[in-house]
């Protein structure tokens, strides 16, 4: 959630609190306390919509993925600095451009690209393997590149997977707490024009809670919400 979001839902929790502890007044009137109700159920859902924004926040993958891919750059950089000077040797111009990669040339490059690159180094080494030994690269070394890039590759569609979840339940939030702002402006009508005469400290106690935020729908409305200036 942002800012805004946490802010209401703190309003949110405040009034369920007042109106929890005023229940046998709020209750007698089965108006009230049926949109009580519904503005209950919407306050729950968005507890829960909220936890699973933040259970999907995507840093973690982030992190994760980086690391994934800081360790087939630092694998493939390494083969490039001893297969160098065997593709110079025998003055092979394409095994030369296949294997010359840095670590900071991968590392700038967009992630899929980085991991072709990889692979096109492994494919470009393979058919060189007995020569190469001499400047110890083993098919071992080949064989850890290629599953640390197998490694890679999946945090990606992982990423994308959970990044699609976070949107939804972004979504999801915005809505609930739109039908929780309609919820209210239904309550606070109900609670004004039906309990002001005989429960006006209970009326003035709601409508300070609700002042913490300004959710009310018409402009007057809205303007009785605005906390008075010091």
């Amino acid at each position: 959630m942002n800012k805004k979001q946490r802010n209401y839902q703190t309003m949110h929790n405040v009034v369920l609190q007042l109106l929890a502890a005023n229940e046998p007044i709020v209750s007698a009137e089965p108006l009230i306390g049926e949109t009580i109700d519904i503005f209950k159920a919407i306050a729950a859902q968005i507890t829960t919509a909220a936890q699973l924004n933040q259970s999907t926040d995507t840093g973690g993958f982030t992190t994760n993925k980086n690391s994934a891919l800081d360790a087939v750059f630092t694998l493939a950089a390494a083969l490039s600095v001893k297969a160098k000077p065997y593709a110079r040797k025998i003055n092979d111009a394409v095994l030369l451009k296949a294997v010359a990669h840095s670590f900071s040339d991968l590392h700038d490059s967009p992630d899929t690209t980085g991991l072709s690159i990889c692979t096109a180094m492994v494919s470009a080494i393979q058919p060189h393997k007995a020569a190469l030994l001499p400047y110890k690269i083993t098919a071992a070394n080949l064989s850890e590149l290629t599953t640390a890039i197998t490694d890679a590759q999946p945090k990606t569609a992982e990423r994308d997977v959970v990044d699609i979840t976070h949107t939804n339940s972004t979504a999801t939030l915005i809505d609930l707490f739109h039908k929780a702002k309609t919820t209210l402006i239904d309550l606070d009508d109900l609670i004004e024009g039906q309990l002001t005469a005989n429960h006006k400290s209970f009326v003035d106690s709601y409508f300070i809670a609700r002042r913490l935020n300004d959710t009310r729908g018409s402009a007057s409305k809205e303007a009785e919400m605005v906390p008075p200036k010091a």
